[in-house]
């Protein structure tokens, strides 16, 4: 398909910031998420097997579930 000859690209518009303190507070909270987990999660969580010196850590089948839950949701 052949591009069209004097085609206008819209144009941007223009905001103009009033409030700085809370525009560079939005954009530290930029990417944050929140999760609200049960009372009882954390001891899932944590690995709870042998502590080796200078091994790998494992981790828990549950958090490995639950960070493949919050991948599977934001991608």
């Amino acid at each position: 398909m052949p591009k069209q000859k004097n085609a206008q690209p819209c144009p941007k518009t223009l905001y103009r910031v009033k409030n700085w303190s809370e525009y560079d507070q939005a954009l530290v909270q930029r990417g944050s998420i929140t999760f609200w987990m049960s009372e009882g999660f954390e001891k899932t969580w944590l690995y709870a097997g042998e502590k080796q010196r200078g091994s790998q850590f494992d981790y828990t089948d549950q958090a490995i579930l639950v960070m493949l839950t919050v991948k599977e949701i934001f991608t």
